[in-house]
């Protein structure tokens, strides 16, 4: 089968549903997810820790109770939360203060700390999507968030670092208190239908024929019918395109695709179906590290400039062979050596290499633009490219970031590399565990301990129903007690026994195929804070 066979079979294997894009990529997340629920109840249960989520707890909640009230400190036009003004709820609003307070844990200050901080430096503590910091907030810090720290009596101390194991107090913080939020955003997942985006995915391809004014293929017959006008930017819910999907689901997309005899629309649909359920898993992804304080990237320290050469020396000049310079104009690039070590520690040389070439592009390809010419011809050199430019520069905020769908296949061939929670490895031949069966075990494990609330359940007290009325689970109906219950033994004893023994030794892995550090790459929870020393 030659490589252009290879990938249409692909691409109609992937249009008709039969295969998907990124087949571990929700095991992948669920173990991150998993792993931190754990740790986070595994400090809880230990004496030491257990006041500081309490105290965590207290606060956040009060802070939700506000939510109305800080909503109107930040007006649309000022604030997003890179989410949706309509979506945000309580606990997004409750973390634009809380987050701070979080970060003061991190740095190693109790919350009062942090807090006189925030009152007398509030510029310090701007949210980074906050373009005016009104007097307002100021107030709120002041006056509401001082009776609330002051109300619950905090007086914790952050917890240590390695104690930790490389998670923020946020992410072990969230975990604790809003488990149930954190899952019902993991649980969206299964809310990704290739029906609607293969729906979506035809009403482009409609739109696009008929603004060409190109005739509609006989195979996309029965969906042109409903297609009445274009409306950009469509739903995924809209009506349109749920007539869309019971058309595909009356007729099957298996027999939709297989009716196509283009090999340029078969590629054409697989391209726009691709970009869609990349976004879908990319906002996905991003539901969940919404609430999670654990980005910790390797930023890019460099800098370049055109160095203009008024003599020009032969080539062979032993001058020239045995310097940095050019005997002619060219672009001078410095990078920190200290960087650089960082960056290949991290894993990270690469995408700063690549990050290095776009901005490089941005600047020199405006100069071969203005002189609009194909062939060998060097255009004199711009004011631009004689300023030096570095790696914060405003100008390569926009510029290009590794795809989308790249980063979301690097992080599932990392959990493959580098899994650990859902194998059994004391099998001769390791097995696979499914999500279901340690999600179903921590249900049960909250509902016995009481977490968050304190009100602990008895087996007696129909514990085991309370876990097989979950739907968001999917357990099949006919899931025994004995099976719950071994699934609850071991989520028990993986929080009392295992869960360091586990992240170490995703860590030590970890050294062997690291996950890269790059700003927009899906990372480990835990890899936010040096633990142990081990990355």
């Amino acid at each position: 089968m030659s490589h252009s066979k290879q990938q249409k079979h692909e691409h109609i294997s992937i249009l008709s549903g039969n295969q998907t894009l990124f087949p571990e990529i929700y095991d992948a997340i669920s173990e991150q997810v998993l792993l931190l629920i754990f740790k986070a109840r595994q400090l809880y249960m230990t004496p030491e820790y257990r006041a500081w989520f309490t105290e965590q707890h207290q606060v956040l909640g009060c802070l939700c109770k506000q939510s109305d009230k800080i909503k109107k400190l930040f007006p649309q036009e000022d604030f997003t939360l890179g989410i949706q003004e309509n979506n945000k709820d309580e606990l997004d609003w409750a973390l634009i203060f809380m987050h701070q307070l979080y970060r003061g844990f991190d740095e190693g200050n109790v919350s009062l700390k942090t807090w006189g901080d925030m009152h007398l430096q509030p510029a310090n503590f701007l949210p980074q999507n906050v373009k005016r910091y009104k007097n307002p907030n100021t107030e709120f810090v002041r006056e509401e968030l001082f009776s609330i720290l002051t109300d619950s009596k905090v007086h914790c101390s952050p917890i240590p670092p390695h104690i930790r194991q490389g998670y923020s107090h946020q992410a072990l913080s969230i975990a604790h208190s809003h488990t149930k939020k954190l899952l019902a955003q993991l649980n969206k997942y299964h809310e990704i239908s290739h029906s609607q985006i293969l729906a979506l995915t035809i009403y482009e391809t409609i739109n696009a024929l008929k603004v060409n004014r190109t005739s509609i293929p006989d195979w996309l017959s029965i969906f042109s019918n409903e297609y009445t006008s274009y409306i950009g930017n469509q739903s995924l819910q809209s009506e349109t395109l749920r007539k869309f999907v019971k058309l595909i689901n009356e007729k099957g997309s298996e027999s939709i695709i297989k009716d196509i005899t283009s090999p340029s629309m078969l590629l054409n649909l697989f391209r726009i179906y691709n970009y869609t359920y990349v976004t879908e898993i990319n906002n996905w992804v991003a539901g969940i590290l919404n609430y999670l304080d654990t980005n910790n990237h390797t930023a890019y320290r460099w800098k370049f400039t055109t160095v203009s050469k008024n003599v020009v020396a032969p080539d062979d000049t032993f001058e020239y062979r045995n310097s940095i310079e050019w005997n002619t104009d060219y672009c001078n690039i410095s990078i920190t050596r200290d960087n650089i070590f960082k960056l290949i520690r991290t894993n990270t040389l690469h995408d700063a290499a690549s990050s290095l070439a776009d901005c490089l592009e941005k600047i020199y390809l405006k100069s071969l633009k203005e002189i609009n010419v194909d062939d060998d011809t060097i255009p004199p050199i711009t004011d631009i490219e004689r300023q030096t430019h570095n790696s914060s520069d405003p100008i390569f905020k926009e510029s290009k970031f590794k795809d989308t769908g790249v980063r979301i296949n690097e992080f599932e061939e990392w959990y493959k590399k580098n899994k650990v929670l859902l194998v059994n490895p004391k099998k001769k031949r390791i097995e696979k565990i499914d999500v279901t069966v340690r999600l179903a075990g921590l249900k049960g494990y909250d509902l016995q301990m009481g977490i968050p609330d304190g009100k602990k359940m008895k087996i007696t007290d129909n514990l085991n129903d309370n876990i097989k009325k979950d739907n968001t689970l999917r357990l099949p109906p006919t899931i025994s007690h004995v099976s719950l219950n071994r699934y609850r033994y071991a989520v028990q004893h993986i929080i009392k026994n295992e869960c360091d023994l586990l992240l170490q030794k995703q860590k030590e892995m970890n050294v062997n195929d690291p996950y890269s550090g790059d700003l927009k790459s899906i990372k480990p929870f835990w890899g936010k804070c040096k633990s142990n020393g081990v990355k």
